[in-house]
């Protein structure tokens, strides 16, 4: 296609340490369509030809588990299975140090497993027009704010919009990004959230409807009903 970029050296963190704990167990290795949910992303990252490296993170007392995976299932990317931290973002850091001098850093929950080739590569294109993107839908649902069981007000949904991953960053900007929740020992709910506050901007692309993070029983009952819908591998 005339005038799109490629980047050279885009590398994607795949933090899975999480407990489960909503859930009751640990989501990112139950099975989905015959195999296990952190799979489905590891293979969409592998086709890529924009992603040159992958690392999971995840629970040290899990990391034999992931390499076999990884291994049965034949993928090339992945160079690294690293222990992770007490957080979500501690698990995401660690990754970021592992990972070599990039273009691009990529982030996506190991718990969504419809991420898509076409997300990534609208992804690539936002980073290479301000520096950071994430991939999101506009909120459909009527929005109240709610206090003590009464609703206090009807709030504009037209600007609202639900972030999904995965989320990507030019390296610079994450590395000071980092750095600097780190000195204020600041937490964020995302990557993009450490990246705003690091004063950079950043773009939202349209993602989907069926890149929904498997959080409950039902979400997984509802991504195990899509197997005859969604053709994304």
């Amino acid at each position: 296609m005339a005038g799109r970029f490629y980047f050279m050296n885009i590398q994607v963190i795949i933090p899975a340490a999480g407990s489960g704990k909503r859930f009751g167990g640990k989501k990112q290795f139950l099975s989905l369509w015959d195999k296990p949910v952190l799979l489905h992303s590891l293979e969409c990252f592998e086709k890529s030809s924009q992603v040159t490296g992958v690392i999971v993170v995840t629970s040290e007392d899990e990391i034999d588990l992931v390499q076999t995976l990884i291994q049965r299932s034949g993928l090339k990317k992945v160079h690294a299975v690293i222990p992770g931290g007490k957080e979500r973002q501690d698990s995401v850091r660690l990754g970021f140090y592992q990972a070599p001098l990039c273009d691009m850093v990529l982030v996506h929950d190991a718990a969504r497993p419809f991420v898509s080739l076409e997300m990534i590569d609208r992804l690539v294109q936002g980073v290479q027009e301000v520096g950071a993107a994430v991939v999101g839908i506009p909120v459909k649902d009527t929005l109240k704010n709610v206090a003590g069981g009464l609703v206090k007000e009807t709030v504009d949904r037209n600007p609202l919009w639900s972030i999904q991953t995965p989320q990507a960053i030019r390296y610079d900007i994450f590395k000071k990004a980092v750095e600097l929740s780190q000195k204020e020992n600041f937490l964020g709910t995302d990557e993009s959230m450490l990246v705003e506050k690091a004063g950079f901007p950043v773009k939202i692309v349209m993602g989907s409807a069926y890149n929904f993070k498997i959080t409950t029983p039902e979400d997984l009952a509802i991504a195990e009903a899509l197997k005859g819908v969604l053709c994304t591998r």
